[in-house]
């Protein structure tokens, strides 16, 4: 599949970068900070469990409008493969549609992809199975790279991606608004499992946090589910 993408574009440089002030560590580092939010805020609103995920190095997110993707991180850059099924045309729909969206990618991209974000895509076509996209990026510590204009991505998955490409202050802001009701305690336990969560390893929390959750809400098994994907455990 993208190995004739690789081969067919080789050397190109068809891509843009876009989302200038954003790399490799900080959108990580926004998806790891959307993720505490969310796992925290789960204990008041459970519908939304399923928004949010990490399996190992990769974040799946998806909304209730039919919009997922996946950001697979591997050391040093990441791919993102997004699907809104509004825009997808599922009777001409065809593997080419992943070649042009990572037209002029490098091979270690392409690799990413096709281990890794596209295997959380797939449905089936034609009574194949196969990956379903419609929009791509990827990038390192020099930035981000897509086919697609800022404007175009954005178009096509704005609610689910936006967040991840703020500032710190702006994607506080933007979880405080998400979450309607989020008192100062709730963010007062984010940012201290933010402090304490290694960014290697496993994340042993002191007992005092669970007890904080547990002020904060009358049930909070899911907060405990959506913590551990991230490799961050209580005590007991």
């Amino acid at each position: 599949m993208l190995a004739r993408c690789a081969a067919r574009y080789e050397g190109e440089t068809i891509m843009e970068k876009i989302f200038k002030t954003i790399d490799y560590k900080k959108l990580y580092n926004n998806c790891v900070y959307s993720s505490v939010v969310h796992a925290v805020m789960v204990g008041k609103y459970p519908i939304l469990r399923s928004e949010q995920s990490w399996d190992q190095g990769n974040y799946c997110f998806q909304n209730l409008c039919g919009g997922r993707g996946t950001i697979s991180f591997e050391n040093g850059y990441f791919v993102g493969v997004v699907r809104n099924d509004e825009n997808v045309d599922y009777s001409n729909y065809s593997l080419s549609v992943i070649d042009e969206l990572f037209k002029g990618a490098d091979k270690k991209y392409l690799y990413l992809a096709e281990a890794e974000a596209l295997q959380y895509l797939l449905d089936e076509v034609n009574r194949k199975t196969m990956p379903v996209i419609t929009s791509t990026f990827w990038g390192c510590d020099d930035g981000i790279f897509s086919n697609l204009t800022e404007e175009d991505l954005l178009s096509d998955c704005k609610e689910m991606l936006e967040p991840l490409f703020m500032g710190g202050e702006d994607l506080e802001k933007y979880c405080k608004e998400q979450y309607e009701e989020m008192t100062d305690e709730e963010m007062s336990v984010v940012n201290d499992i933010l402090v304490l969560r290694k960014s290697v390893g496993v994340t042993v929390l002191p007992d005092n946090i669970k007890n904080r959750l547990s002020d904060c809400f009358e049930d909070i098994s899911e907060c405990i589910e959506s913590l551990n994907e991230m490799n961050i455990v209580f005590e007991s």
